[in-house]
């Protein structure tokens, strides 16, 4: 950390700041009981100003959730500095937070109440299955029956679990349970960027938290009604990952990340054409098309070229829906939602759909985002993660 990190907070209150947000889950528990919090719960209509910090770039969001809608005051972005990020760990906090603070004063934001919505491989889920119980007796065996899955140190970890439903195997009751981890040394990390960006630490939220509390307060997404009772994935198509969130019932239920993204595909079209890191990003969007085949000798050989690559996300996309499907009896996808900077590719969503044999669609619109004041706000589908963490449960 910088020379001008400050002590962060105690365990007890990093765990408070977790349990805050990932408790949203669902029918969720903790394992962190009696703590005593320092992040405001207070009125859940506040404004705040919420950070999705990405590897590639910075995206800000200044709103407040009223009633059934979040509204949008100013949102812009920045590109993250290189290196000062890698799989959701800072590495440098003095150049985010600088240009953090620069950024917010160009924008002339006066709120100070911050909210990061964060992601990482190291973010742990899986699916478990323990003996029904209650209270404390669950949280015990949901504990260890964690250890057994994962080599940890369980105390350097906030754990929280979503009871996914429940079931009799030879004459025994027993949940399904769905255990998420977070390490205590990234939310220290990002307590402190916070607070040496002289901002106010809010809340700390997860991105599938963040897109679940979005999905459940919309009933509309492109003008198209969601059934309640479907099964929707939402695949964030970002520069490090592709991050794929599946919400059954408007429930998490599963989620995943491949670690081939838009950064990758830049890296092999600059090694390719012999182009900056830069220059490869800006032909991808303007020049890239999944579809087209009509285009000059150079244009073609270069769509060519994207789609051997899209194709292998592709296959790796289809092995996880595979998985989930073969989970459990009865699981199914209905519709695949893509946001981010590499479903933006001309093309993605119909390719996707071709590629996978399920209704694909980039996000455009959801009816329970507002925008008030804020001319400049156009790119919905790289703002959802920090839309979404507006929300406060």
């Amino acid at each position: 950390m910088s020379n001008e990190s400050i002590k962060g907070p105690d365990l007890g209150r990093l765990k408070n700041l977790l349990n805050m947000d990932i408790k949203s889950l669902g029918k969720g528990r903790s394992n962190n009981k009696n703590i005593e919090g320092f992040f405001k719960r207070g009125v859940l209509s506040k404004k705040l100003v919420c950070f999705d910090i990405g590897s590639n770039s910075i995206k800000v969001v200044v709103g407040k959730k009223k009633k059934d809608k979040v509204i949008i005051y100013d949102a812009f972005s920045f590109p993250t500095p290189e290196g000062a990020l890698a799989d959701g760990k800072i590495l440098n906090d003095f150049e985010i937070s600088r240009l953090i603070k620069e950024n917010i004063g160009l924008h002339n934001v006066k709120t100070t109440d911050s909210v990061c919505t964060t992601n990482s491989t190291t973010v742990i889920n899986r699916e478990i299955v323990v003996p029904k119980a209650r209270g404390e007796e669950m949280d015990t065996l949901v504990n260890f029956e964690i250890q057994q899955y994962l080599p940890i140190n369980m105390d350097n970890y906030t754990v929280q679990y979503n009871i996914l439903g429940e079931f009799t195997e030879e004459n025994v009751e027993r949940c399904s349970v769905l255990v998420i981890t977070y390490p205590n040394n990234m939310a220290k990390e990002y307590f402190n960027l916070l607070k040496v960006s002289s901002l106010k630490p809010y809340a700390l939220d997860v991105t599938f938290n963040s897109i679940n509390k979005l999905y459940n307060s919309a009933t509309h997404i492109n003008n198209e009604y969601i059934e309640k009772t479907s099964t929707v994935a939402f695949m964030d198509m970002g520069s490090e990952n592709i991050d794929i969130h599946i919400y059954k019932g408007r429930k998490l239920e599963f989620t995943r990340a491949i670690r081939s993204a838009g950064g990758d595909l830049d890296g092999k079209i600059s090694r390719r054409y012999d182009v900056t890191l830069k220059e490869a990003e800006k032909r991808k969007i303007k020049e890239s098309n999944l579809l087209s085949d009509n285009s000059s000798e150079e244009i073609n050989e270069f769509n060519l070229f994207i789609k051997e690559e899209v194709q292998q996300w592709a296959e790796e996309i289809q092995k996880i829906i595979k998985f989930y499907k073969n989970k459990r009896v009865g699981n199914k996808i209905d519709k695949i939602y893509i946001f981010g900077g590499s479903s933006r590719i001309k093309g993605m969503d119909t390719y996707l759909e071709e590629m996978l044999g399920l209704t694909t669609k980039y996000i455009k619109d959801m009816n329970n985002i507002e925008i008030e004041n804020c001319t400049a706000f156009q790119d919905l589908d790289i703002y959802l993660n920090a839309l979404g963490s507006i929300i406060r449960l």
